[in-house]
């Protein structure tokens, strides 16, 4: 005896959802991932090139001063070097002791930022004889990324600094704009994708719609030919090729016994 659920069962999940499911879950959380693992290796080799660039940069203004120091010479009050690169907005310092002798920064009123003091913990690093780069470092009101490179006198103390800095506002806004690029381009892979999942879903469920409708025919009792389901999924097309050939088997027999009968 058949028994049909005449309640109200839980609603069940069709297939074309948990294909969805099973293709856009892992998609998008792949996605995710893949922002935030490039979003945090970008920003450290944006980061670190930024470093790079501010050691090229300190490092030549230290060699460009370096040998009037050993030579004990006065140094010239010029700034046709530390202004050399603010069109591609580095500035640059050169600092006797900690005081700033010739700088290319501005300070808040446009002045030039000369006469005013390191941060004692940057000197204290410096007289030690090591580098030091850091950002979020304030100077003349701005917060920038920087690196300093200690300068030596003819005893090889040290006497000063070579200094270059890049505003923190530019490199975070250069951060931003390639990590964003990333997240727009793992967007709209997603989206391809997706539509992608999508149209392969279609695909199958139409294919298995087409058999399931073969299978009530035959539940009803109704043996008209049908038509032969096509799908590129081998199983799917198996079982669509094993209902077509029931429908045919069935028509068979029927039309026999059928025949049988008028014969009789």
């Amino acid at each position: 005896m058949s028994r049909e659920n005449n309640g109200n069962p839980k609603q069940k999940l069709n297939l074309t959802k948990v294909l969805l499911m099973v293709g856009f879950i892992p998609l998008v959380a792949a996605g995710v991932l893949i922002c935030v693992i490039s979003g945090i290796t970008t920003a450290a080799n944006l980061t670190e090139d930024v470093y790079d660039k501010l050691f090229v940069a300190s490092d030549g203004l230290r060699k460009y001063y370096q040998y009037e120091l050993e030579a004990g010479n006065e140094m010239p009050y010029e700034h046709d070097y530390v202004d050399m690169l603010k069109g591609d907005d580095i500035e640059m310092t050169l600092f006797m002791g900690d005081t700033r002798f010739m700088t290319s920064a501005l300070n808040d009123k446009g002045e030039r930022n000369e006469g005013t003091q390191m941060d004692p913990k940057i000197w204290a690093e410096l007289q030690k004889g090591n580098d030091y780069y850091a950002d979020g470092v304030i100077i003349g009101g701005k917060p920038y990324y920087v690196y300093y490179r200690p300068l030596y006198d003819a005893d090889g103390s040290v006497a000063g600094s070579a200094w270059a800095g890049e505003p923190s506002a530019k490199v975070k806004a250069s951060i931003r704009h390639a990590v964003l690029t990333t997240v727009i381009a793992v967007i709209l892979a997603i989206v391809v994708f997706g539509v992608i999942i999508l149209f392969v879903s279609k695909k199958i469920i139409s294919t298995i719609n087409e058999v399931v409708a073969g299978v009530r025919k035959l539940a009803d009792g109704d043996l008209t030919e049908m038509e032969y389901p096509k799908s590129h999924i081998q199983e799917i097309a198996d079982i669509g090729a094993g209902v077509y050939r029931l429908n045919n088997t069935l028509r068979d027999i029927v039309s026999g016994i059928l025949g049988n009968t008028r014969d009789l």
